[in-house]
């Protein structure tokens, strides 16, 4: 596979340091060191027929090169099929430079530090163990423009070779709004581009229609997987020559991952088709055919790791392993906290080998095995608690854990899963499906243990939740414990809080998260004094201040700032659904905080022309509880109440968002 990164090294080493005549005879020793290796494989009897071959012609290849570099005369009538075999080796060898320039463009298909993306239109895949291949790289997004895909296309041959090594997700651009919390690291994104036949209300039928429906609601999921790829480099390999397609898609990829490195490789046997674009995104092209890309991935996958083995607790201080076709099965709807689940991702900045839980992506398994989350004793101790109790009384419980955006709800949660996880089986509910019941039930049959179930309740209708726990009961799975983590925007702070029930920061865990990011920022930014200095001094008033941004969220944003992650999803989903008012308050206040002095804020009454039947204005009333989670009510000196964004980004965000539009 690395013959011709060998044969370059070499000959560059060669030129280097040989002296006169020493070339030739260095080269010489190399060509024939290459026949040798070939014939010793072609004698192989453990290799197949086709490898065996393979070996054969790299010989002959070399061969040949050997005696064309040193003129030996072989040619002769009386000898005519000397290297008859051998006609075709430099195109062999020409092919095989051509793949090795492809999987090293693709940075050997390491999904440790990158998002692959496979862009396919319609493909002939009659040679089904050849198309099935394509399963072996760990693709974050297949955005596929054939809808016979599951019947006669891609996806029938692939998808079972994929679904081994990673979460296979089937969507079309009716099943966006149903998906969970985005996970390229794991997961596969099958997106059917132009819908599927056997689902007649999700086809489009031409480029116009694409434009009209779906290009808009593509653009939207890839914001959305853009915000959650922790900013790691993008390979986009592309098997499709169609010109309105592949533009359309490859702009909306280069405007949803515009803060990311974005790699574009075109593979096509014909340049025409693609050059403009090769040309404007500065891409390569590789001259395979599907078929020649497909042969190679078959003879040499890509050695991606399945997975380690699925074990979790059986409640006599052993374990017993779940068996891989049932955690495939499963994992549809609920992904199980096993041992060993630490090992299959972590979520570094391999640039800086720091975390990126810290800047604000959600926490990984490798992270909370790490203990790199900021201890929150009460609230954990106090919900364990809660759990073993409910685990104790072998009835269907649920666990609220209320919390404000931002507030670090969701890490609490999942630091409770793990620690839970050697004791109890513990699974996470990525979506509810019809099928979802029936996965608890499988689980119950296999570990005859309660089931702690971990869900984001923000993104989970109230009749799922319901339908849920109803078939639960009814099947009397009676030690399920459902732990639900909700949203929570509308807690007043004359209102007592409650011991399950997250919000700003007390003292001593606003102390402790400054002592900890203090330390994230003088290791992030060592050779930045000023940088340091600065938010030091931001974070210390951040820790002192008694408000609303007193939370975990305004923690890694303050350190961070451009590089925290998830900014703008954070905004968006603040923003959607408001209305025309809500949005011309939303920008006069961002204006007000970006370009005049944010610590003065601006009055409410600066607004009374567009309220002329009241006689004042107050915010409270106008604004939803999300659209003041972007914003912070305060006192001027002059005893006025005015308002403010939390971050001076926010503002920044809010101007990018709302004036280019909400949904562009």
């Amino acid at each position: 596979m690395f013959s011709a990164r060998l044969k370059k090294a070499f000959e560059g080493w060669a030129k280097e340091y040989s002296t006169d005549g020493d070339y030739d005879t260095l080269y010489g020793q190399y060509l024939l060191a290459s026949v040798a290796a070939g014939l010793n494989f072609t004698n192989k009897q453990a290799l197949s027929h086709e490898q065996r071959l393979i070996s054969y012609l790299y010989a002959a290849a070399h061969l040949k090169r050997y005696l064309e570099h040193f003129k030996v005369a072989i040619y002769s009538k009386d000898a005519p099929s000397l290297f008859s075999i051998g006609e075709n080796t430099d195109s062999f060898l020409n092919v095989q430079e051509l793949w090795e320039d492809f999987y090293e463009a693709c940075d050997q298909f390491k999904s440790s530090r990158n998002i692959f993306v496979l862009i396919a239109g319609p493909i002939d895949c009659g040679q089904t163990d050849v198309c099935a291949s394509l399963g072996h790289i760990p693709w974050s997004l297949v955005m596929d423009f054939d809808p016979a895909t599951t019947s006669t296309g891609l996806y029938s041959v692939s998808s079972s070779e994929l679904n081994r090594r990673r979460d296979l997700r089937l969507i079309t651009r009716l099943d966006q709004s149903q998906l969970p919390p985005l996970d390229p690291s794991t997961k596969t994104y099958w997106y059917a581009a132009l819908g599927i036949r056997e689902r007649p209300d999700t086809l489009v039928m031409n480029v116009r229609e694409w434009e009209r429906n779906y290009d808009r609601a593509t653009q939207e999921y890839l914001v959305k997987l853009a915000a959650n790829s922790r900013k790691l480099p993008v390979k986009v390999i592309i098997l499709w020559d169609h010109p309105e397609y592949v533009s359309s898609i490859c702009r909306s990829l280069d405007q949803a991952f515009s803060e990311t490195q974005l790699d574009f490789v075109f593979v096509t046997p014909q340049t025409q088709y693609n050059r403009p674009l090769v040309e404007k995104y500065n891409a390569l092209h590789i001259e395979l055919s599907l078929q020649q890309l497909a042969s190679f991935l078959s003879r040499n996958p890509i050695q991606e790791r399945i997975g380690t083995p699925i074990r979790i607790p059986d409640g006599d201080s052993q374990f017993l392993e779940i068996p891989i076709e049932k955690y495939n099965e499963v994992r549809a709807d609920l992904e199980i906290v096993h041992l060993q689940i630490e090992q299959q991702q972590d979520h570094r900045d391999e640039s800086t080998s720091r975390s990126l839980f810290m800047r604000g992506n959600r926490i990984s398994w490798a992270e909370l095995n790490a203990n790199r989350d900021i201890p929150r004793p009460d609230i954990t101790n106090y919900l364990k608690k809660r759990i073993s109790q409910a685990i104790k009384a072998r009835k269907i419980s649920t666990i609220n854990l209320k919390h404000y955006t931002g507030a670090g709800g969701t890490t609490v949660a999942r630091r409770i899963a793990w620690d839970l996880h050697f004791e109890y089986p513990v699974v996470i509910i990525n979506k509810i499906t019809r099928e979802t019941p029936a996965y608890f039930r499988i689980l119950r049959n296999i570990t005859k243990q309660p089931i702690i179930a971990i869900i984001e309740i923000a993104s989970t209708s109230n009749d799922l939740l319901q339908y849920l726990y109803l078939n639960l009961k009814f099947q009397n799975l009676q030690t399920i414990v459902i732990f639900a983590v909700t949203r929570k925007y509308n807690l007043s702070q004359a209102e007592e809080k409650r011991q399950n029930e997250l919000e700003m920061l007390d003292d001593q865990e606003a102390k402790d998260f400054f002592e900890v990011y203090r330390q994230e920022v003088r290791d992030s930014f060592a050779n930045q004094p000023n940088v340091i200095q600065e938010r030091l001094a931001q974070l210390e008033q951040l820790a002192a201040d008694d408000n609303e941004t007193r939370l975990p969220f305004f923690f890694g944003l303050t350190a961070f700032e451009e590089d925290f992650i998830g900014l703008n999803e954070y905004i968006r989903s603040k923003l959607e659904g408001m209305t025309d008012i809500q949005r011309d308050l939303m920008v006069f206040i961002a204006l007000s905080s970006y370009y005049g002095d944010r610590d003065r804020g601006i009055s409410a009454q600066v607004f009374s022309s567009l309220f002329p039947n009241h006689k004042t204005v107050d915010l409270n009333l106008i604004l939803t509880n999300k659209l003041k989670r972007l914003l912070v009510r305060d006192i001027s000196p002059d005893g006025i109440v005015v308002w403010k964004t939390a971050h001076s980004l926010i503002a920044q965000k809010i101007l990018e968002i709302v004036l280019s539009g909400l949904k562009e």
